[in-house]
């Protein structure tokens, strides 16, 4: 099922009330690890060289929960957004980024030792945009 608490156990009150509590555990702790890197991110892209400061730093903040409320809110079901999390991600983080860590590090390759990362690139690019558009295409049609 599409929600991680719909899985548990209907009939065992004991491992259902477990999971779900644990669950929230788990997402409450998590999800400001999550916040700190975006919001440092964010303020570095945007303030460069600003100085610190909390009213910034909570409206940044503050920016952050309300996208990640409306979100949640848009798509309560969670397979679209590991869909989506795996079709960019992954695709980056196994094709794109090694071919482009590999063309720009090694000095020098010849053209017969770039077309392979060549290759990964292009392949990477083209299942990307195939898979991000089919989960765009069933998330408007609703299919």
């Amino acid at each position: 099922q599409g929600s991680i608490l719909q899985n548990y156990p209907r009939d065992n009150v004991a491992i259902g009330l477990i999971g779900r509590i644990a669950m929230s555990l788990a997402i409450s702790f998590t999800f400001p690890l999550l916040l700190w890197p975006c919001r440092y991110a964010i303020d570095t892209a945007l303030f460069r060289g600003a100085a610190f400061s909390w009213l910034r730093h909570s409206a940044i903040t503050v920016a952050l929960v309300a996208v990640a409320l409306v979100c949640a809110l848009a798509y309560p079901n969670i397979t679209v957004v590991f869909s989506l999390s795996g079709a960019t991600g992954a695709v980056l983080n196994e094709f794109i980024f090694p071919a482009t860590f590999y063309l720009k590090l090694v000095a020098g390759p010849s053209w017969g030792q770039r077309l392979p990362a060549i290759a990964l690139w292009a392949y990477g690019a083209v299942v990307g945009v195939v898979c991000t558009g089919v989960i765009l295409y069933r998330v408007v049609t609703g299919r």
